[in-house]
Parts: C-alpha cells; structure tokens; sequence
C-alpha cells in the first residue's frame, strides 16, 4: 500500500470485497480449510485496515474502509425456526 500511495498520492479510501465461502458440513471441514477461509475471510481484511492507516498511505485527517460481506454471513446468524 505503501508503494501505491507513493506512486498515486495518498488513499481516501479503500473496499475489502474478497472471501471465500465454506459450506460444509464440519465432519468434512479440515484444518487446512478453516485456515484457508480465516486467511482470506478476516486476516486479510486486517492487513488491509493496517496498511491503510499508515501515515504515508491515506490522506491526512482519515479516510474510509468498507468491508463487504457477501449474503453468506446471514445463514449462521439467523435463530432458527420452530419445526411445525
């Protein structure tokens, strides 16, 4: 990020758009999967928010980073309805 501002001038912003989903059931799920998921999923949602606070990199005074989920997240967050 540090290279880009340099080249381009400082950030005002910048999007987090990438995941990778895991529908699985978790007799399937292995370790190396998880790992995969976390790593894109939220690690890298971090590196973006680390790099871009850095004081070369966005534009004095702030800026804004948005993450975006996809409609993934939602299935596990629901309460789950009465079988009638």
């Amino acid at each position: 990020m540090s290279k880009i501002a340099q080249d381009v001038g400082p950030l005002f912003g910048v999007v987090h758009a990438a995941g990778i989903p895991c529908v699985q059931p978790i007799r399937l799920l292995t370790t190396a999967i998880y790992r995969k998921v976390l790593l894109v999923n939220t690690e890298a949602a971090l590196a973006l928010a680390r790099g871009f606070q850095q004081k070369a990199v966005s534009e004095a005074g702030g800026g804004s980073i948005v993450f975006i989920s996809s409609v993934m997240a939602l299935p596990g967050s629901r309460e789950p309805r009465p079988i009638r």
